[in-house]
């Protein structure tokens, strides 16, 4: 979606990126992880053997903004500490 989007405005300079967020502490994903509806229980699982702060969310997205990533255009950019890198196509579960 986020490529075809900057496709679609390219002629008008108007960039589209995405920032995909991994384990972040929110509403959605509260911190304890005996919470039943918390993610957090898969931390461990993290390579960067912790959740995300909202500092780091706040700094990718003013780099989005900045003359940084001024020629950045239809990236989706991975916050999730590197889980993505460990899975391997596998399903892990908690057994």
């Amino acid at each position: 979606m986020v490529r075809i989007m900057a496709a679609e405005f390219a002629d008008k300079y108007i960039r589209v990126n995405a920032v995909s967020p991994g384990l972040y502490a929110s509403r959605m994903t509260p911190m304890a992880p005996d919470e039943p509806t918390s993610n957090m229980k898969y931390v461990h699982l993290v390579p960067a053997r912790r959740a995300g702060y909202a500092e780091e969310m706040v700094a990718c997205i003013m780099f989005l903004c900045s003359k940084g990533g001024a020629y950045m255009d239809g990236r989706n950019l991975r916050m999730e500490g590197g889980r993505l890198l460990t899975l391997k196509g596998h399903i892990y579960s908690d057994e």
